[in-house]
């Protein structure tokens, strides 16, 4: 009888005898008293137990060893894999004592499971040298899972302050990815020199204010050390090691969204997010591991002396997503952000497209250096160098707020020029002309910013506020574990929430507060206004705090625009069922 086994043999599977079976494709079990018994047919699919090896990142011969000896007995062959649903490691033990017969199946099994193309092969680690916590997460939970996975690993020490000098030493050549290890400042300023860098090689003036950056094709991993882990949970989904190492092992990615920020007309730096008033406030008075540690405590310190400061906020609104409230939070596979836009990335010379979660590779010649970008976001596109598709810009994707009118009802002096709906587009596009780039970074789609039109169109406000908040990602962290500073920010569809908490009562500001630790609505409030923006200029009659990413700033006169998938992280995006408990007892 044809078989597809490569590899068959009698092994202990937790204390049983089974026999299993070897495929390209899986690793198949059944016990032995099973497989000689008669059995109905109706019943004997349910006898076999399999593993997919795409879920599979390491096989080793495990040994006991005593002591004197360097080699040991085998114990078996140890299958290392993933569980999909809850994202964590575990291992398959298949027994054995027969050094002969383990060898044979490890290297079958590490035969398969290395060939697979989306997974990354050589990475360079940039580890806080300033941070013992940063060194010890990658040799204890990080380094054994790489070696496993065989991936080749170059890793650089680096402070805040040297990491463009240490960049700048690193061999970019053929690797298929960054990591970054520290806390969140460090993972900021370590994604910071990595886009400007990527604005270097694709010949960006940055001192322009109207500059169009360029994407990052080198993907980047991201593991924080904690202790606030804003920009890891935010992005990835989660701030354990442990996931995120997986994530980067399977080559798992997702195209995320970035800002840049702007003191005085000129620009500084990419963020994700920006706080003023209550939080910067909490930020500053504290360090963080005091702030997480005694969360409650130092937001009411910070409540008792809360209060208000004059702004005038500019910004331009997403009019086209201002059509309903949008209460849908960020989650894997999600409508708004997976298939926003076909991005590629760069591995080694293999370029990825990240497209619904799920990636094909085309080969790219060593000494050609191109990229196809297909721009699928509502913006007008520069010339000919983006092909368009169909966009349904009517999917709900805003917070309302009860003084900032819907389309449907907007005031004519408002919105003197309403949007029309763009055209059906066929979903063949034409051909786009392939976009030269080198090093790191690859042209984008100019983004249309200033210019006439509603949508172009700076909507102002005045007033006292307590707090002001532009998010670019939802804000999950540690303070706020369940959905986040801003549940309802997505992390690529290209637009950032601006929260402005107007002044009101503290028991007012109480009630808003409590309901981040619930499953209801922190923003449903009069005094709280949420507009979907493009760009944002703030502004105050004296310096105020600003917390860049965690990072406290004085100025009083910012401008942020949010720009479209800048980057790739390794991520399979956020849990559907990462928030299970809700803690109201706050």
């Amino acid at each position: 009888m044809a078989t597809d086994n490569l590899l068959t043999g009698i092994f202990d599977i937790e204390k049983n005898h089974f026999d299993v079976s070897l495929t390209r494709t899986e690793i198949k079990w059944i016990p032995i008293e099973e497989k000689h018994r008669f059995i109905n047919i109706f019943q004997s699919k349910s006898t076999f137990t399999k593993l997919n090896l795409h879920q599979v990142f390491g096989v080793k011969v495990k040994r006991r060893v005593k002591v004197g000896s360097h080699t040991g007995y085998p114990l078996g062959v140890a299958v290392f894999y993933r569980k999909r649903d809850e994202r964590k490691k575990d291992v398959l033990l298949l027994r054995c004592s027969n050094e002969e017969i383990c060898q044979q199946w490890r290297k079958a099994i590490n035969d398969i499971v290395k060939d697979f193309p989306e997974r990354p092969k050589k990475l360079n680690v940039i580890i806080h040298e300033d941070n013992s916590r940063a060194e010890n997460v990658y040799r204890r939970k990080v380094q054994q899972l790489f070696e496993y996975a065989n991936i080749i690993v170059q890793i650089v020490y680096s402070s805040r302050y040297n990491i463009d000098n240490k960049f700048q030493e690193m061999q970019l050549k053929d690797i298929d990815g960054i990591v970054c290890i520290g806390d969140d400042g460090y993972i900021s300023d370590c994604i910071n020199v990595i886009l400007k860098q990527a604005q270097c090689d694709a010949g960006v003036d940055t001192k322009n204010i109207n500059f169009s950056p360029a994407r990052c094709l080198l993907p980047i991993g991201i593991i924080s050390t904690g202790p606030l882990d804003i920009i890891s949970s935010s992005s990835c989904g989660s701030s354990d090691p442990v996931q995120t190492a997986l994530n980067i092992i399977f080559g798992d990615m997702q195209a995320l969204d970035a800002c840049s920020l702007y003191y005085d007309g000129q620009f500084q730096q990419f963020c994700f997010t920006a706080l003023s008033g209550f939080y910067s406030d909490c930020i500053k008075k504290q360090k963080w591991p005091v702030l997480i540690k005694n969360k409650y405590t130092v937001a009411a310190k910070s409540l008792v002396n809360l209060g208000d400061n004059d702004y005038t906020i500019e910004f331009l609104p997403r009019w086209d997503l201002v059509a309903r409230r949008d209460t849908s939070p960020c989650r894997t596979r999600c409508k708004h952000c997976s298939a926003v836009e076909d991005y590629q990335v760069l591995h080694g010379n293999t370029f990825s497209t990240i497209y619904k979660n799920k990636e094909t590779l085309v080969e790219v010649p060593n000494h050609v250096k191109k990229i196809q970008v297909r721009s699928r976001t509502p913006d007008q596109p520069h010339a000919s160098k983006s092909a368009w598709l169909n966009v349904n810009t009517s999917i709900p994707r805003v917070q309302s707020s009860p003084n900032f009118p819907c389309v449907d009802t907007v005031d004519p002096v408002l919105l003197p020029n309403p949007v029309a709906t763009p055209p059906e587009l066929p979903l063949q596009s034409p051909p786009s002309s392939h976009l030269q780039c080198s090093g790191i970074a690859s042209a984008m789609p100019h983004e249309s910013i200033t210019g006439s039109g509603s949508d172009n169109t700076w909507h102002t406000v005045n007033g006292s506020y307590l707090s002001i908040g532009l998010f670019i990602v939802p804000g999950i962290c540690n303070i706020v574990p369940n959905y986040g500073l801003s549940p309802y920010t997505h992390i690529a569809d290209s637009n950032a929430d601006l929260v402005v908490v107007q002044t009101t009562t503290k028991t007012n500001f109480l009630h808003h507060l409590r309901k981040y630790n619930t499953n209801k609505d922190p923003f449903d409030f009069p005094f709280i206004n949420v507009y979907r923006v493009k760009a944002v200029r703030i502004s105050s009659s004296s310096p105020v705090d600003w917390s860049i990413d965690g990072h406290v700033i004085q100025k009083n006169n910012i401008e942020i625009r949010a720009h479209h998938q800048l980057l790739a992280v390794f991520s399979s995006g956020i849990s559907q069922t990462r928030h299970v408990t809700q803690d109201v007892s706050t």
